[in-house]
């Protein structure tokens, strides 16, 4: 355990980078997702304006 120590203690530049490598990484992953929500949320409001036009189209042709 000791030697385990040591060797972090005197490489612990490598062990930063790779820390903040993967705090970076984390927090790319969490964004793409929410923007992943986000087009989403916005193709199920779009569809319900599609659907409205068609709706209306269909009100007018009946008339």
């Amino acid at each position: 355990m000791e030697k385990v120590l040591m060797y972090i203690t005197n490489h612990y530049l490598i062990f930063v980078i790779a820390a903040v490598a993967l705090i970076i990484s984390a927090v790319g992953f969490i964004v793409d997702n929410k923007k992943q929500e986000l087009n989403k949320a916005k193709d199920v409001s779009n569809e319900s304006k599609t659907i409205k036009e068609q709706v209306e189209k269909n009100k007018k042709n009946k008339k």
